[in-house]
């Protein structure tokens, strides 16, 4: 289910179909969701398999034939008819080719959503977008369940991405813990500085606690992280 392998039968293309307004994983959506890849940087071409399996908790399977995937860059373009459902490649594909992309109809305000699904922990931004409550995209929230975990500590996010020449990028940030509307999250802010980064699906990322005493300790360790390209800034 990772990296597509050249000219190879029996694969598997996964892709996370999410609501752009609220965030959340979308089920249901498999006839409505459709996929097109580009084989060495042709022209996109819908895959065989019209619509994808569904999974569980927002994520889909699409089944490419051995001759879909013969090869050396493999890009995939997945979409939803549905309104609002904005659907992305879950996994790398062949080297670090950019899967996920946005589609140029969305809003400003809809396009700036940070997703994070939390059953398998994985976060995904916009690249060039501002995360914070001031902004139309809102902060980086996620929900914290730790026992030791009080309002007010700090919280300290980090991720990185290293590309195929061996280059490492990485964001740090901070953030406090705050309890909102029965929910304990930890809330994180992004300049658009620090996202200002190369969009790839294979980013990771972590996040920490501090106490107010000093005591550190991991909420996310080195979890799946994707960055898109932000078309509506081009």
């Amino acid at each position: 289910m990772g990296t597509l392998k050249k000219n190879t039968a029996g694969q598997r293309l996964r892709v996370f179909a999410f609501n752009l307004l609220t965030g959340q994983p979308v089920t249901g959506d498999a006839a409505n969701i459709t996929c097109k890849l580009s084989i060495d940087y042709a022209s996109p071409v819908a895959l065989t398999d019209t619509n994808p399996d569904e999974i569980e908790d927002g994520y889909y399977h699409f089944l490419p034939t051995q001759a879909e995937t013969n090869g050396d860059v493999l890009e995939a373009y997945p979409e939803s008819s549905t309104a609002n459902v904005q659907v992305i490649v879950a996994d790398g594909l062949q080297a670090d080719s950019l899967v996920s992309q946005l589609t140029n109809s969305l809003s400003a305000g809809a396009s700036l959503l940070s997703v994070f699904d939390a059953s398998r922990n994985r976060l995904t931004l916009v690249a060039d977008t501002d995360y914070s409550d001031s902004a139309a995209s809102g902060a980086i929230r996620v929900a914290v369940t730790a026992s030791n975990v009080t309002d007010g500590d700090t919280v300290e996010f980090g991720a990185s991405y290293t590309d195929s020449a061996g280059t490492t990028t990485t964001i740090t940030s901070s953030g406090t813990v705050a309890t909102e509307s029965g929910t304990q999250y930890a809330i994180v802010t992004l300049t658009d500085d620090d996202t200002n980064v190369p969009p790839s699906s294979s980013w990771r990322w972590s996040l920490i606690h501090e106490t107010s005493g000093g005591l550190r300790t991991g909420l996310v360790a080195d979890a799946p992280m994707t960055i898109l390209e932000n078309q509506a800034a081009e």
